[in-house]
C-alpha cells in the first residue's frame, strides 16, 4: 500500500470563505453520523488514499462503522449545485491504541470502496518521520463555528496559521486545571500548536475536529502536507491558549500499518 504517491498531492475562527475553485481543499472529508434519525456533520477528516481518511480518535470513539459517513468534494452544505460531492460508507475503526484522555487524539476509517480520483477529489501527501515545522506558516480548513459558542459555517472556511514553539505552548497549558488528566506525561513531543500571525484569534473550533492543518512544502514540486489533526484547546480563538493538533510526523509508522 502506498499512501498519495499514485498521484502528485497538490470552521475555523477568524476565518475566511475559501474561494470557489476546483482543487482547493481536495483532500478535506466531512464526518457525518446519524442523530435522532438525521445525518449530521460533526468532525472534519483528511482523505490520505483511496479508502483512507485520517481524522481524530475522540470524533469516532465508541461509534460503529456502520453510524458514520464520509462525504469528499464538498464546498457549500447548502447547495446542490455547487459541483459533486461524494458520500462514502466506513468499513473499519481504528483508533491509537494509546489514546487516553487527549493524547494520542489520531484514527483512521477504512472506506468501504476505494474513492476516485478527480480535481475536487485527491489525497494529501504525509510528512516525512518526525519532521518539525516550527515557525512555519500552515493552513487550516473546516466548516465549523466561526467564533465561540457561535455557529457553524455552511461554507468551507480557510484561515492562515503559525506553528508555535511546543515547549511554550506546553508550559502556557500546563496551567490549566486538569492538565495531567488531559496529557498524562506532558505533550511528549506528538502536539503542535498553531494560532494567527502575531498573535491574532485565529483557530479551529467546534466541528472543525478531526481536519486537517497543511504546510506547503517548500521543495521544488511545492506538495500539500498533512502535518496536524484538529484535536483540543481551550476556548476558539485564545491568544493565550493556541489551538493543539496531533502531530502527524510523530505517528507516520502507525499510518502506514494500519491503512489499506
Amino acid at each position: 500500500m502506498e499512501i498519495s504517491k499514485v498521484v502528485n498531492c497538490p470552521e475555523v475562527v477568524g476565518g475566511e470563505d475559501v474561494r470557489q475553485e476546483l482543487g482547493r481543499w481536495p483532500w478535506i472529508a466531512l464526518l457525518g453520523e446519524q442523530l435522532n434519525g438525521q445525518r449530521r456533520w460533526t468532525c472534519g477528516g483528511t482523505l490520505i488514499s483511496a479508502r483512507t481518511v485520517l481524522t481524530a480518535a475522540h470524533c469516532v470513539v465508541g461509534r460503529r462503522p456502520s453510524d458514520l459517513t464520509v462525504r469528499l468534494g464538498e464546498h457549500d452544505l447548502s447547495r446542490t449545485n455547487d459541483g459533486r460531492h461524494v458520500d462514502v460508507s466506513v468499513a473499519r475503526i481504528t483508533i491509537h491504541p494509546g489514546y487516553v484522555g487527549k493524547q494520542n487524539d489520531i484514527a483512521l476509517l477504512q472506506l468501504s470502496g476505494p474513492v476516485t480520483f478527480g480535481r475536487r477529489i485527491q489525497p494529501v501527501c504525509l510528512p516525512a518521520v518526525d519532521a518539525s515545522h516550527t515557525g512555519k506558516t500552515a493552513d487550516l480548513a473546516g466548516w465549523g463555528y466561526t467564533e465561540y459558542n457561535g455557529e457553524g459555517s455552511q461554507v468551507l472556511q480557510e484561515v492562515e496559521l503559525v506553528v508555535l514553539d511546543e515547549q511554550q505552548c506546553e508550559q502556557r497549558y500546563r496551567s490549566v486545571p486538569g492538565f495531567e488528566d488531559d496529557f498524562p506525561g506532558g505533550f511528549q513531543g506528538t502536539k503542535l500548536c498553531a494560532n494567527g500571525a502575531d498573535g491574532t484569534s485565529r483557530d479551529a473550533c467546534r466541528g472543525d475536529s478531526g481536519g486537517p492543518l497543511v504546510y506547503r512544502s517548500s521543495g521544488s514540486d511545492r506538495r500539500y502536507q498533512v502535518i496536524g489533526v484538529v484535536s483540543t484547546g481551550l476556548g476558539c480563538g485564545n491568544p493565550e491558549y493556541p489551538g493543539i493538533y496531533t502531530k502527524v510526523s510523530k505517528y507516520i509508522s502507525w499510518i502506514f500499518n494500519n491503512s489499506s
